[in-house]
């Protein structure tokens, strides 16, 4: 963008000034704009890449043990 801004500066310079004729600014400005674009589109260009997604969670009982009833004690575990 600093390159756009550095030629915009030359090109008003040169339109103010009276340095050339009306021919002249239009194949200036057509030049510097085709040169613009052209710089634009040769730009690598930017891919985005996700983190990883991570692994939902899973959970399920396992078995503890019995208490002193004779029932069975389940503890969740989750990973």
């Amino acid at each position: 963008m600093n390159k756009f801004k550095l030629i915009s500066c030359v090109v008003s310079v040169a339109l103010m000034s009276g340095c050339a004729t009306n021919a002249q600014n239009a194949a200036l400005v057509g030049a510097i704009g085709g040169a613009i674009i052209a710089t634009e589109l040769n730009q690598p260009r930017q891919f985005f890449v996700a983190p990883p997604r991570a692994r939902p969670l899973t959970c399920y009982t396992q078995l503890v043990g019995r208490d002193v009833y004779g029932r069975a004690v389940y503890q969740q575990v989750c990973r």
